[in-house]
């Protein structure tokens, strides 16, 4: 834009507001300063357009970006362990279902008779309790605390 073609466009875009008659003649005959001179009016209205919000900073929009691929790339690597962490959960219940319908049985009996012993009164119940009911129930207390904790520390 420093190259001139006119010897008049340097004066018209000096009083582009105020043209006298000899430069309005003028630029109505010169294609360059008209040109000239309809550039400088779009500029001066695109100046006084309201500019848009003001435009996010490129190393936010950068980082925003890595930060999505990232979580991206993660929830695609979490979704085998989440498929496991579910079955464990499924089984469990199943073990607890397996186990109660296995030993209903002689879940009722021990039952009654710890009903029984707390009826009378000042007698010390004895409870007599299958010790292979006793480890399958407390592993599977166990198994189901350490699932627990993990999923209630997983959430953090």
């Amino acid at each position: 834009m420093s190259r001139i073609d006119c010897p008049m466009e340097h004066a018209v875009l000096e009083h582009a507001t105020e043209l006298d008659p000899a430069l309005r003649q003028h630029v109505a005959t010169c294609e360059t300063c008209g040109q000239a001179l309809e550039t400088n009016e779009w500029m001066k209205r695109l100046a006084a357009t309201t500019a848009p919000a003001d435009f996010p900073d490129p190393a936010r929009i950068w980082l925003k970006a890595t930060l999505l691929r990232a979580r991206t790339t993660a929830d695609e690597v979490a979704r085998p362990i989440d498929l496991v962490q579910k079955v464990s959960y499924a089984s469990v219940v199943a073990a607890w279902a397996a186990t109660a319908v296995w030993q209903f049985p002689h879940l009722l009996s021990w039952i009654d008779r710890v009903r029984s012993q707390a009826l009378v009164v000042g007698s010390t119940p004895v409870i007599h309790f299958s010790p292979n009911l006793f480890w399958i129930f407390s592993g599977l207390t166990l198994v189901t605390i350490a699932l627990s904790v993990h999923a209630v520390l997983q959430e953090d």
